[in-house]
């Protein structure tokens, strides 16, 4: 089944947010694949993002990436396990823009997992596309596990040909829905 973005009112619970978890490794030949998950929310605020990787030894050029089409732009935001954070649209840098990015480590069931929380704001959002609101029922997009490390990995949501040029324009259709 499909990831579903929620549609909510007020600010996010993930603890009660289901996963987009990513199984798409197509050139990883070892059995390395980290456990790698995003979930987002779509309110009156903006969409809230949170990017998961469970990796006990996580390298810093690690990180995930999720990307959002706005109309004709593309909003990329890629979170690394050293902490630090990117966020584009369209190639400009909008890290000043967003809000609240927030690093964090941790452990539950499913091990060791470094994580951050986020909002692309409704404001930025619209500048892009005036025509988006939170009762949207689709978004174009895409989420990635990446490292360019010892233990090179690169996964995604939606099938990528990480061979070819265009691996970040290919995109699914996440479909959003009432909570």
């Amino acid at each position: 089944m499909a990831y579903k973005i929620l549609r909510i009112k007020g600010k996010a619970d993930f603890d009660v947010i289901p996963a987009a978890v990513l199984k798409c490794f197509p050139l990883e030949k070892r059995d390395y694949k980290p456990y790698t998950q995003a979930k987002a929310v779509i309110s009156e605020e903006g969409i809230t993002v949170r990017l998961m990787a469970f990796e006990a030894l996580p390298e810093e050029k690690s990180s995930v990436k999720i990307i959002f089409k706005f109309s004709d732009s593309i909003f990329s935001a890629e979170v690394f396990a050293d902490k630090n954070f990117v966020y584009k649209i369209n190639n400009e840098n909008k890290s000043d823009e967003i809000i609240s990015p927030h690093f964090f480590t941790g452990e539950d069931l499913q091990g060791k997992y470094w994580a951050a929380d986020f909002l692309i704001p409704m404001e930025l959002i619209k500048n892009y596309d005036s025509k988006f609101s939170a009762e949207v029922n689709e978004i174009e997009g895409n989420i990635y596990k990446l490292c360019d490390g010892k233990r090179c990995h690169r996964g995604s949501y939606f099938p990528v040909d990480f061979v070819s040029e265009d691996a970040f324009k290919n995109f699914g259709i996440f479909k959003t829905e009432k909570y």
